[in-house]
């Protein structure tokens, strides 16, 4: 009696009420076959050991087909005047964007890495950590000391008679061109692929429950970015701490050398999204792109060759590259900014054509910027029309109609339906 209906069914899955439980008395006594209907037992018991009965039993029928019409008769009206009828079928379910999704997005996925992920989690910054301290130990500090200037009037006279110590700060310079190279992309590398790792998982999840409406795809992204940025802010402080060489030449460029970590891992995790939706969940194809986008940013990141001196085309694709703009930031604060003379310049940044230091590190980390909008926001806009596909779904039911419409009719003769000579049975008996 605490239910409001109830809905009783026999062997067989056949319904033998439906209804109030205050009307179970009444249904029984009209279509019962027997009259045996006991007024001493509670009247859903007595409902009970008919629906222990086979759904073939004479008596079910008949509870069954009489439970069939009163629902039918109930519902007719309401079906016809409150329900439509679509051409191809019931629409997805789609929800709003919503902060309330986000916080409950967020709180489950903090359960799921405290169950699974937090092996993917841990796994790489302890990796880049790792690295650090063997960096730490293969290098010497003192590679950062030599300012590599040279004076525009002596020392171009002098090239032939180069002193020991001249040669010492010569391979110092490269050494420490390397050392630069070389944990910038350790760095950012295992960033983005842990990225790319990571939301290639949770992608196949959120495909199945957002098709079920459970929460919008501007939730789940928000979420994503949002919960993956304090470990990023955490490893990228003990990274640069590991390997900050220069605070003897540099003082509190340790904070630089975080920013620039943490804006580069940023564009670069948006470019690890995007390779996992891009891949859709696979991995040999997400290796793919990740190692084929990984060579194609450190081969444009002005380490390996100038940029002024490629192709303008090549020119304009390094602008998409992280790499480049981190390492160009990194090398305007080890080596310039006062470190050279009135009269003299920087090796390095005279290569590389940084010559307007202000102005370059400033475009820098404009682009860095730019880099970081354009990755995620493209990752966003591919995972919306990944999740969320355009179906016109009326135009497509009536290009259906019109296909069976203007079907023309088949000249095959179906045995047994039509007049065919050649269409006989034959009995055999044994």
């Amino acid at each position: 009696m605490m239910f409001d209906d109830v809905y009783v069914l026999a062997k067989g899955g056949v319904c033998v009420y439906s209804g109030h439980p205050n009307e179970i008395r009444q249904h029984l006594s009209q279509h019962s076959a027997s009259n045996d209907v006991h007024k001493d037992l509670f009247p859903i018991e007595e409902l009970i050991k008919y629906s222990c009965l086979d759904h073939n039993n004479f008596q079910v029928k008949n509870l069954v087909q009489a439970t069939k019409t009163k629902i039918l008769d109930k519902n007719s009206y309401n079906l016809n005047e409150e329900t439509q009828l679509v051409l191809d079928g019931i629409p997805n379910n789609r929800v709003r964007f919503s902060i309330h999704s986000i916080w409950i997005l967020i709180i489950r996925y903090c359960y799921f890495i405290r169950g699974f992920q937090w092996i993917h989690l841990l796994i790489f910054p302890l990796c880049l950590l790792i690295d650090g301290l063997i960096m730490g130990l293969i290098f010497d500090p003192k590679i950062a000391l030599p300012s590599g200037c040279i004076n525009l009037e002596d020392d171009f006279n002098n090239t032939c008679a180069r002193t020991e110590q001249q040669l010492t700060d010569e391979s110092d310079l490269r050494t420490n061109f390397a050392y630069t190279v070389t944990h910038l992309n350790m760095f950012l590398n295992l960033i983005m692929l842990q990225s790319a790792l990571m939301f290639s998982k949770d992608f196949v999840y959120f495909l199945n429950e957002h098709r079920n409406g459970w929460y919008s795809t501007g939730a789940f992204y928000v979420m994503k970015i949002s919960i993956e940025i304090l470990p990023l802010f955490l490893i990228a402080f003990l990274f640069a701490y590991e390997i900050n060489i220069y605070e003897v030449v540099r003082p509190r460029i340790y904070f630089w050398i975080v920013a620039l970590f943490i804006l580069g891992a940023m564009a670069l995790q948006g470019a690890g999204y995007l390779l996992s939706i891009l891949a859709t969940g696979d991995f040999t194809t997400l290796i793919t792109y990740f190692v084929g986008l990984s060579t194609f940013a450190v081969m444009l990141s002005n380490s390996t060759s100038p940029v002024h001196r490629l192709h303008y085309i090549y020119q304009f694709l390094s602008c998409l590259s992280p790499f480049r703009f981190v390492f160009e930031a990194l090398i305007l604060l080890e080596y310039g900014f006062g470190r050279c003379g009135r009269k003299q310049i920087q090796v390095i940044l005279y290569k590389l054509h940084l010559t307007h230091e202000e102005d370059d590190l400033f475009f820098s980390i404009l682009m860095l910027v730019v880099n970081i909008i354009v990755y995620r926001l493209l990752a966003f806009l591919v995972l919306w029309i990944k999740s969320n596909p355009y179906q016109n779904r009326r135009t497509r039911a009536d290009r259906i109609l019109y296909h069976h419409g203007t079907l023309a009719p088949s000249n095959a003769t179906i045995p047994g339906l039509s007049c065919h000579n050649e269409f006989t049975i034959h009995q055999i008996s044994i």
